[in-house]
């Protein structure tokens, strides 16, 4: 057998000697298909991060007029959430935990009163979708490798 028995071998570095899908990177492998729904979730725990960060602003900026603080927090929160969508990061994942319990404290401690439930479920989901994505990326390049 030659090479050219293998038709979609030379049709490109996306693809196997057998015709299937090849991800070179963590973000190509997050786009294939059969990762539709770790995808989405991890794009839904960003948009909650945004959601946070959105209300944090209009309530921080015109309603509780804390000013520069709000402004802080709006900028942790939205700039967690760009790293948990864009890169995946784990990181941020555990960062935005660590800053959503912080939040949960010093809210109770400042108003008796929890507060913070969207920051941890969107941290919640951050953690459990971004490790899971690293767990089958490890998977997937250990039964790959060409």
């Amino acid at each position: 057998m030659n090479d050219q028995d293998y038709g979609a071998y030379g049709a490109g570095p996306t693809q196997t000697p057998w015709g299937t899908p090849v991800a070179a990177t963590k973000k190509e492998f997050l786009d294939l298909p059969e990762n539709a729904k770790l995808k989405k979730n991890i794009r839904s725990s960003a948009i909650v991060c945004y959601i946070c960060a959105a209300l944090t602003l209009v309530f921080g900026m015109f309603v509780l007029d804390t000013g520069l603080l709000s402004l802080i927090d709006v900028a942790i929160l939205a700039g967690l959430g760009l790293g948990i969508q864009l890169s995946q990061s784990r990181v941020c994942a555990a960062l935005l935990c660590v800053y959503a319990v912080i939040n949960t404290i010093i809210s109770l401690v400042s108003s008796g009163q929890i507060s913070g439930y969207l920051i941890i479920i969107a941290c919640v989901y951050a953690m459990i979708y971004t490790f899971q994505l690293d767990k089958q990326w490890k998977v997937y390049q250990q039964n790959n490798r060409l």
